[in-house]
């Protein structure tokens, strides 16, 4: 598999002033309580199957971002995740399911060579913080990401909000492990049920995507 391009800086991908200033940012210091990689700022944590970031830049996007939602839907999110746990989903249970199901197959090559703990039989504990690991080898930019956002989408009566989310180093690494692109999001409430299936990406917000770099109005 040939190796994904270095993800770019989020500044260069064209975003409005405003989402250069919504930029958030977390050192990839140690990891602290319930994190498998990075800091206060942002981490990476296994929580109910999935792999997640949280930490305090991921709060304060979701707590602002939330003072504009219906109460009844915020409600709805706090019954389901608990209340103040906004994060943002970097592997769903099924992207970590598979790749515990790949490795055991042997049908997937681990990006730089698999570590030890990821021998055969290797668990999603152990395959997650393997995944965190890649995370971090990108450096600076390993926690770096754009809230570029509001973004709504329907299904029937059902109806979710949500702030769309660039992050390139974590979709650099969902492409070497050959997982399908995602579009990272912090959801902020939801009608009657959440939304799945459906794309939460830069074609959702409610302002419409912006512009390609380059482009814009003439």
């Amino acid at each position: 598999r040939a190796a994904a391009a270095p993800p770019p800086d989020p500044r260069s991908l064209g975003l409005p002033p405003a989402a250069h200033e919504a930029m958030a940012r977390s050192g990839a210091g140690e990891a602290t309580g319930g994190a498998i990689a990075g800091g206060d700022e942002g981490h990476i944590a296994l929580q109910r199957g999935a792999l997640v970031l949280r930490g305090a830049a991921v709060d304060r996007v979701g707590a602002v971002g939330a003072a504009g939602v219906p109460a009844g839907w915020l409600q709805h999110l706090h019954e389901r995740d608990g209340e103040g746990n906004w994060k943002i989903t970097f592997l769903c249970k099924a992207d970590l399911q598979r790749l515990v199901t790949s490795l055991r197959e042997g049908s997937l090559a681990w990006p730089g060579g698999a570590p030890v703990e990821l021998a055969a039989g290797a668990g999603e504990a152990e395959v997650a913080a393997a995944v965190a690991r890649l995370v971090s080898a990108e450096g600076p930019v390993s926690f770096v990401w754009a809230d570029v956002g509001e973004g709504r989408v329907s299904d029937g009566d059902a109806e979710a909000v949500y702030r769309v989310v660039l992050w390139p180093a974590a979709s650099k690494v969902r492409e070497l492990l050959g997982l399908p692109a995602h579009d990272f999001h912090i959801t902020l409430g939801f009608s009657s049920r959440d939304v799945h299936g459906k794309s939460k990406g830069p074609a959702t917000l409610q302002g419409g995507a912006p512009p390609p770099p380059g482009g814009g109005a003439a």
